[in-house]
């Protein structure tokens, strides 16, 4: 392994700039697809409605993320891509550790 990845912060620089350019396109997107229902249940029953017959899926982590980004955002998209951008960063960087 190169010497250039020994040190975390060139892990975690390099995966947010992967994760920036695989998905730094959706940064402008509109929401899609079951994004619509779940912001409907949202802002009719709350985060719990996510959790308690909200959908046909129970995903735990992109209910709260969802939630959270609800709670702080509103309706802006931007702010959604942004959080998911940095998440997808992040899961690379403990990949990276893990492998490392």
């Amino acid at each position: 392994m190169s010497r250039m990845f020994e040190r975390p912060s060139v892990w975690v620089a390099t995966a947010t700039l992967a994760a920036l350019g695989a998905y730094g396109i959706v940064l402008g997107a509109f929401f899609v697809s079951d994004d619509f229902s779940h912001l409907a249940i949202l802002g009719s029953r709350g985060a719990a409605g996510l959790w308690c017959g909200g959908g046909v899926f129970l995903r735990p982590l992109t209910s709260v993320s969802l939630a959270a980004d609800h709670a702080l955002w509103g309706l802006q998209p931007t702010f959604y891509h942004v959080h998911n951008v940095l998440l997808h960063a992040l899961c690379s960087v403990l990949v990276g550790l893990l492998v490392h």
